[in-house]
């Protein structure tokens, strides 16, 4: 799975329940981390009131390419520095 079809909301494996004869199934996961972070970031280009005049396509886009951005750099860094 790729970073940005990992989930941002993770569930330990002991969380993990049965659901009728089986696991949790991928819809009951939630949100990818792709989707989690052009969320946040479409919030933040909302509240920003010089960006009331840009066509929602237009800010949607940025969002998406802006959460491309930060997980590329995430899988970049290096945690140990």
């Amino acid at each position: 799975m790729a970073q940005k079809e990992k989930y941002a909301f993770a569930r330990p494996i002991g969380e993990y329940k049965t659901v009728g004869a089986g696991k949790w199934s991928d819809s009951q996961a939630g949100l990818t981390k792709r989707e989690y972070f052009a969320a946040k970031a479409m919030q933040g280009l909302l509240a920003n009131s010089e960006m009331a005049d840009l066509k929602i396509e237009n800010i949607a886009l940025s969002s998406v390419i802006a959460a491309d951005w930060l997980i590329k750099t995430l899988e970049n860094v290096d945690p140990n520095k």
